[in-house]
């Protein structure tokens, strides 16, 4: 059990951070957590057929055009935010919360914004989807 220990362990939180490996994490547990619960519980039918390829292309958008994008511009912003030593020094369970409650306070905010600026163009199509399911999500 000396991994389970090492996945809850202040380097574990280190190492993702350092290699850039958290949000693909997050992803994979999104999509075994998620795809299994649409499967098992869905909420209504979804026709993966029509509504897939879209959203995987949204997906790759985001992971190959968008992100780098935001990384290559993100290298000439003077102070780069770090994790404080602090929060790195919280519980497992405590740091994911707290990613949640900042990440979605900010990502309201930016929704937000999106809706009333020129980017709203842009931004509408990811308003397009007719069947709702986690990777359409991605669309944003």
């Amino acid at each position: 059990m000396e991994w389970i220990e090492w996945l809850l362990s202040h380097e574990f939180r280190q190492f993702l951070l350092e290699n850039n490996l958290f949000f693909p994490l997050l992803f994979v547990v999104r999509l075994l957590g998620m795809t299994t619960l649409e499967s098992v519980i869905p909420a209504r039918k979804v026709p993966y057929r029509s509504v897939l390829f879209l959203d995987i292309i949204g997906f790759a958008v985001l992971v190959y055009v968008t992100t780098p994008a935001a990384g290559y511009l993100r290298s000439f912003i003077a102070v780069k935010p770090m994790v404080p030593e602090s929060i790195l020094n919280l519980p497992t369970v405590a740091v994911f919360l707290l990613y949640y409650v900042i990440g979605d306070f900010g990502a309201y905010w930016m929704h937000r914004f999106w809706h009333l600026s020129p980017i709203w163009r842009v931004h509408k199509w990811h308003h397009s989807p007719t069947s709702m399911y986690w990777l359409a999500g991605y669309r944003a």
